[in-house]
């Protein structure tokens, strides 16, 4: 069967691409009509029509979100993409966002649901990432993780990173990863699980300061031009940008001076320094190869 096309003048047709272009065509439409539209006008006490400027924005991989206007402000209005309750406990994720509140620590909320996880917030101008290759900008991320932590907020839920994985995974329901590695990885991965809880400990407790130092710095040029130096009495510790040499130096600074005793002292120390070094690195070698896949 052949069906043939209507012709409609173009006098007499209208492209609609966008809410606004909607609206503006038949303002009585049942598709303006969107929970999403009667929750933003609900949480800003506004009326439909002063909800403007709506723009799609494409960012974002497991939620759709919007720009919008409202009272001569932005905001953006996040929906939780389908199956994202699965991955994400919405409840916790509002009681975080609760505790920061007021704190200039991110976005100001302006709205949250932990049942359904809508959430509206103050558009920021001019916001971006840091530039990691911008100094610049690591002193001053680094500044204010610092304040972050230093004010050591608590909820009732702590986040168990290897248990989440687990999560994760059980959502496959026994399909097997589409990545050929991924039982290598995990493996590998595992066995670190107790090494970084170890560092994640020290840091915690014997950690004061990190300091890390440009090479060719004149800072460099304090310690002899040492990769890194420890000092284990103010919990402080100034380090080349180097992987490798930070690690070794958290785990130095957790260690005693020495480990051998003093009824066996030797007036000759460099065995136990060799002793200490070869404890140190062998905690080090397992997390340095981390991002390596290595066993």
């Amino acid at each position: 069967m052949i069906v043939t096309a209507r012709v409609v003048h173009a006098a007499d047709a209208v492209e609609i691409n966008t809410y606004e272009q909607l609206r503006e065509i038949d303002s009585d439409s049942s598709q303006l009509q969107t929970d999403a539209i009667q929750v933003i006008c609900e949480a800003l006490g506004a009326q439909q029509n002063e909800v403007t400027n709506i723009t799609v924005l494409k960012k974002g991989m497991t939620n759709r979100s919007f720009l919008f206007s409202c009272k001569d402000k932005k905001y953006i209005m996040r929906i939780p993409g389908e199956g994202t309750d699965q991955l994400i406990n919405r409840r916790q994720e509002a009681a975080v966002y609760q505790t920061i509140a007021g704190r200039r620590i991110c976005d100001e909320i302006a709205y949250i649901n932990p049942e359904n996880g809508y959430k509206i917030t103050e558009y920021l101008e001019g916001a971006r990432v840091c530039d990691a290759e911008n100094e610049e900008d690591l002193q001053k991320c680094m500044k204010k993780l610092r304040e972050f932590h230093g004010q050591k907020l608590r909820v009732d839920h702590s986040f168990d990173l290897f248990g989440q994985m687990e999560s994760y995974e059980s959502l496959w329901e026994g399909t097997p990863s589409a990545y050929k590695d991924y039982e290598t990885v995990k493996r590998d991965v595992e066995t670190k699980e107790e090494y970084i809880e170890q560092l994640i400990k020290i840091i915690e407790e014997k950690c004061k300061k990190i300091k890390l130092i440009r090479m060719e710095s004149e800072e460099s040029k304090i310690h002899k031009n040492n990769t890194f130096y420890v000092d284990k009495t103010k919990g402080e510790i100034e380090c080349y940008p180097i992987e490798r040499k930070l690690l070794y130096a958290i785990w130095k600074i957790s260690k005693k001076d020495t480990i051998i005793e003093d009824k066996y002292y030797l007036e000759n120390i460099v065995l136990s320094d060799l002793l200490n070094a070869g404890n140190n690195i062998q905690k080090v070698e397992p997390i340095r190869d981390f991002n390596h896949g290595q066993h």
